[in-house]
């Protein structure tokens, strides 16, 4: 309350008894959502390494190996061991072309929806026709086509990938009307869920969307004062992916924090669902309910390769063994060209100094009189098995990949004509199938989430 002199002063009166039963209520609904989420965190610690490898593979960073984290037991992060300045690694990326040819397959052709009507009335018939056009142009302003192409590259990158549709109020649309329909894609490391033994999405009890956020965003979105998050500077929620990326995670966590967005289906302890958002120390916001009328979340799937688990499976898992022997043999042979050019000599003990041996060609290597002369180190050849097993390795590649001549552009020895050639192609994008699926299912209810979106 104000005092006389227009300062501002402190109220004395005693706390109201409900709004320290709030304040309880809150604190155990916060440490309730913070269990939820470490126990979702924790146990999918192995889906999250394999994802932070299949990323640094990708991205060549193929010599990187797990160790523990210095001063923080029972973490990891990926570490290329130091080596020798003579030795040889050399990166051959054969899983980014792969990968790139999936991406291609599966995002050419922009997926085709449409709209049945519920009778053959005219009306009917009409109203289908409308609603379709209002989905192509809500899909159109949320650019979900960018979008597709993210979680698509998610999906094959980790084995899964997600949208995100809702309704903002806080946004402007393009009539600059206050809210707008947003469509998202975000990286499955954000999505935690529950059950990884239910591969459904809507089968979950409850879903946890964890955002990287500015402070300043939280205060103008909640009206409420956060500290930063530390794991954000240095802990294991997203240092393995920036390292991946290669970005410098110093320059992003200067006022940043983590925002947990939980969705809760109706329930028996919350009959009609719940949506909150909350930070490790604070409650931000709490909305008892389901906000949406069609009653699903706004979190669409895509999955790679079945798992019979709710995260899918990459290819790049398989492919990672193989990639790592690759370079290895590459490096051997590289390694055995370098001793071949520059051979080691066999030298008496003080007839020569060494600090003058260079690799100049015609050099004069004077040696002391009485000690026998400086010979070169007999070397022997690779075997040619070497030669062989890096053929059979990019034949192992190829057949785990599912892709051969056809799906470079080039025909197999033999095959010239062009229904042949035609059937190799159709066989060869059938192993898609699962994910072509899955992407038809996504577009599906995207389309439904918008319609009703727009309805209500």
């Amino acid at each position: 309350m104000s005092d006389t002199t227009g300062e501002i002063g402190v109220s004395h009166e005693p706390m109201g008894l409900e709004t320290i039963q709030m304040d309880l209520s809150n604190k155990k609904l916060l440490a309730k959502f913070n269990d939820w989420f470490d126990k979702c965190s924790s146990q999918r610690q192995n889906e999250e390494q394999q994802w932070y490898l299949n990323m640094a593979f990708y991205f060549g960073k193929q010599w990187v190996t797990w160790i523990g984290a210095q001063g923080n037991p029972g973490t990891f992060r990926l570490h290329e061991p130091p080596a020798p300045a003579w030795r040889v690694r050399l990166t051959i990326n054969r899983i980014k072309p792969i990968i790139r040819n999936e991406l291609t397959k599966l995002t050419k052709e922009e997926p085709q929806f449409f709209v049945m009507p519920n009778t053959a009335d005219e009306k009917d018939i009409s109203a289908a026709r409308a609603a379709e056009s209002i989905a192509e142009y809500l899909m159109f302003e949320t650019k979900f086509n960018r979008h597709r192409r993210s979680a698509t590259l998610w999906s094959v990158l980790t084995g899964t990938g997600f949208f995100k549709t809702y309704f903002d109020p806080n946004q402007l649309d393009n009539s600059k009307v206050q809210g707008r329909m947003v469509t998202e894609a975000p990286s499955p490391y954000h999505i935690f869920v529950p059950l990884l033994q239910e591969e459904d999405t809507e089968l979950q009890p409850y879903i946890i969307h964890a955002m990287t956020k500015d402070k300043g965003w939280v205060l103008q979105r909640f009206n409420k004062v956060v500290q930063e998050d530390s794991e954000v500077a240095g802990g294991a929620f997203e240092q393995k992916l920036l390292n991946v990326l290669g970005i410098n995670k110093n320059l992003i966590a200067h006022k940043m924090c983590h925002v947990k967005e939980i969705w809760v289906k109706p329930c028996h302890e919350y009959p009609n669902g719940m949506v909150a958002w909350f930070t490790k120390d604070t409650l931000l916001e709490v909305l008892e309910g389901w906000p949406y009328t069609h009653g699903m979340y706004p979190f669409t799937k895509i999955t790679h390769i079945p798992t019979t688990k709710f995260y899918g499976g990459s290819v790049i898992t398989d492919l990672i063994p193989l990639q790592r022997e690759y370079n290895k043999s590459r490096s051997a042979i590289i390694e055995s060209k370098n001793r071949m050019a520059k051979p080691q000599l066999l030298v008496a003990q003080g007839s020569i100094d060494p600090r003058k041996v260079t690799s100049e060609p015609g050099q004069m290597i004077q040696y002391k009189l009485g000690f026998p002369a400086p010979t070169p180190l007999p070397l022997q050849p690779l075997p040619n098995y070497v030669m062989q097993e890096m053929d059979s390795t990019l034949k192992d590649m190829d057949d785990i990949s599912g892709q051969y001549e056809v799906t470079r552009g080039r025909t197999p020895p033999g095959v010239e004509a062009a229904s042949a050639i035609a059937y190799l192609q159709e066989e060869n994008d059938s192993r898609l199938h699962h994910t072509v699926a899955s992407i038809e299912k996504a577009v599906q209810d995207i389309g439904k989430q918008l319609l009703s979106l727009c309805g209500q």
